[in-house]
């Protein structure tokens, strides 16, 4: 930014010397300047606009708005205006002039935001011809030769910036970003503690440190981190799905000092958002949604944010009526992108189309910096046979966000359908995805695509090993599907359907289904759970052989602490079983611990998704109405839908 400042301060000394004939053109510059220094890029943006209006096609001008520009995001502009500042006129700044490498830097950096790597590489080096001392040249090339994973290459660019300024913070950043590319965690977790001496408080350090953390599973410390970054800023909302999403990596740790703070009342704001995040994300919907009431209440008014959130819970679990009402309530108090993009979502899953892209187009105009937004458009696109424009969706997100999953694999499986060559969008996808998610785990199917099927189910089981959520099970069936694992992706598709999965109206868009959804067990699998269409959660239908448990009592209890249900029948036999399912989820939830599974031979290395049914597990409590049992062991079923069951016979040995 030293060219910023030289132009600042040019203008400080013309100003006094000139007052009366300084023009507002000259303040247009200076204003325009400090908001970019203050990274208020849309400010800066309409400052460089008003001057260009007054002197058109002036290179001060045409520069400083394309950093502007690219700020933003809008990078057709910033190219653009780059391009034109190349040969144009500084006027009456004439001794200010941007010099030659400073304008190759910007579109160097133009062309690395786009991806355009070689592009970018070639005007870098350019401008190290120009002025081999230009610091940022040597930097931002790094960053693009890491893009095409030349990692040699980019250290030596990094290492030749900080010959130069020993202490820069980009240059650091780089070297630590090629460590962790690397596996070399230690390494970079080194020299970022370091840099956090040097530059306290700075976001990215806390950012890069804390994805170290996550790669090597040291879940807590990335929490402690994001929760510590969080704590400076005075816009703390773009730092929440950072901090959420630490969070849900170590729940069990997270949510216990999260709910400290609420109850302490300290920052309800904050963490009442960031816990009724990390619920949604665990399928945990009502939860999720008394935190955004308890928020509501906290700040006593109505929020667009607060109600697109409570809605798309209210999607999630099935009940789209009152997802709409909440989402038109959201757009009624401030036209928000989430609302638009989700109720979007939901015309999509009822097979609207039309209806659907209306909204996602709105939604996509409303805040066109969301990759997300562009990902569904382009499904919605696929779904309408609109090949090209859906995968010009993609294109378009993924120059926003270009490590988006979902995008990628889209975009790649797009390409591979349509006889084009996708395999670098699977590949980005396997580097990327370096942690399980909740959800959108796409490195399975990524890595069936490349041929690694052995490698795909390995890295499914560890998502649903450590997230057994429903958006996983799906997703699971979805890969076993393309497999041609019938029975164990319609298995996989049950539990997602048992948790809760309500997005039926998706499956008949989805590439992978293309052949299992033509068969008889399919079928018979929708019907099971009566999918005759996707406007609410369903319910299995009972078929004859359902007769028997249908009539069986269902009466609630807690195991361990955890809300469940339970039947009972007059059977003399002694039984007391549990679904698999059960298990996991209070495993998963810490409401059960590795060593209450009896049988479970290393409970250190104890795979969740790996215990086998007829395991014996002890329920260390076991309520219902005003009886308690205490350390009764119940063995493990393998139907993930089977209610708890204690026969009269075990309940008689228990009494004796």
């Amino acid at each position: 930014m030293r060219r910023i400042y030289t132009i600042l301060l040019s203008l400080t000394v013309l100003l006094p010397l000139e007052l009366k004939a300084a023009s507002a053109n000259e303040l247009e510059i200076g204003n325009g300047l400090v908001a970019i220094e203050e990274q208020r890029f849309d400010e800066a943006f309409k400052y460089f606009t008003n001057f260009l209006n007054d002197n058109n096609g002036n290179q001060i001008g045409l520069y400083y708005r394309s950093i502007a520009a690219l700020g933003k995001g809008d990078k057709a502009t910033a190219l653009s205006d780059i391009n034109k500042a190349m040969t144009a006129k500084a006027g009456i700044m004439k001794k200010k002039e941007i010099k030659k490498d400073e304008l190759l830097v910007q579109r160097g950096m133009v062309y690395l935001s786009m991806g355009q790597d070689d592009a970018a590489i070639t005007d870098l080096s350019q401008a190290l011809v120009a002025n081999p001392s230009n610091v940022n040249a040597y930097v931002n090339r790094g960053k693009a030769q890491a893009q095409k994973k030349d990692l040699e290459a980019s250290d030596n660019d990094y290492k030749q910036a900080l010959s130069l300024e020993e202490t820069n913070l980009q240059a650091n950043l780089g070297l630590a970003e090629n460590m962790i590319s690397r596996n070399d965690y230690n390494g970079a977790i080194g020299l970022l503690s370091k840099l956090n001496t040097l530059y306290p408080k700075n976001n990215a350090i806390y950012t890069q440190r804390g994805d170290a953390y996550q790669i090597m599973g040291k879940y807590r410390e990335a929490f402690d981190d994001a929760m510590e970054q969080i704590s400076f800023q005075e816009d703390y909302t773009k730092c929440m799905p950072l901090l959420s999403g630490r969070a849900i990596q170590c729940d069990t740790y997270s949510l216990p000092k999260i709910s400290r703070k609420i109850s302490a009342g300290e920052n309800l704001d904050l963490w009442l958002q960031v816990r009724a995040h990390i619920y949604e994300q665990l399928d945990r919907y009502d939860e999720a949604i008394a935190d955004y009431n308890k928020l509501e209440e906290t700040l006593g008014e109505e929020f667009a944010s607060i109600c697109a959130s409570q809605g798309n819970c209210y999607r999630l679990k099935g009940e789209n009526d009152k997802a709409c009402a909440e989402f038109k309530r959201a757009i009624d108090l401030e036209e928000t992108a989430e609302a638009y993009a989700n109720w979007g979502a939901i015309k999509f899953n009822e097979g609207k189309l039309d209806s659907a892209l209306l909204l996602v187009n709105k939604a996509v105009n409303t805040d066109p910096s969301n990759a997300n937004y562009y990902y569904l458009r382009g499904r919605i696109r696929e779904a309408q046979k609109n090949y090209d424009q859906a995968q010009r969706d993609y294109e378009m997100g993924l120059q926003v966000d270009r490590k988006n999953s979902n995008l990628l694999y889209a975009h790649g499986a797009l390409l591979t359908e349509r006889k084009k060559n996708g395999s670098n969008d699977f590949a980005n996808i396997c580097d990327n995805e370096k942690v399980t998610l909740p959800a959108n785990n796409r490195k399975p199917l990524a890595l069936l695509q490349q041929g690694k099927s052995t490698e795909a189910v390995e890295w499914q089981n560890k998502v649903l090993a450590k997230f057994p959520t429903a958006a996983n099970y799906y997703d699971a069936g979805l890969l076993y599907a393309s497999m041609s694992m019938q029975p164990k992706a319609l298995e996989m598709f049950d539990r997602a359907f048992n948790q809760g999965f309500s997005d039926f109206g998706k499956m008949k868009y989805e590439r992978e289904l293309k052949d299992i959804s033509t068969t008889a067990e399919y079928a018979a699998l929708m019907k099971k759970w009566n999918v005759a269409d996707a406007k609410q959660n369903r319910k299995p239908v009972n078929t004859k052989a359902d007769t028997a448990k249908s009539d069986l009592p269902i009466i609630p209890c807690t195991v361990d602490g955890m809300m469940l249900t339970f039947t009972t029948s007059n059977d003399t036999a002694k039984v007391f079983t549990i679904s698999i399912m059960d298990v996991q989820m209070l495993l998963k939830y810490g409401y059960m611990q590795k060593n209450d599974v009896v049988s479970q031979r290393d409970k250190d290395k104890l795979d969740i998704m790996g215990i086998e049914p007829g395991t014996e597990v002890v329920l260390r409590t076991f309520k219902w109405g005003n009886k308690t049992l205490k350390n009764v062991t119940a063995t493990i079923v393998e139907d993930p839908l089977a209610p708890i069951l204690l026969t009269q016979g075990m309940l008689n040995e228990i009494d004796k």
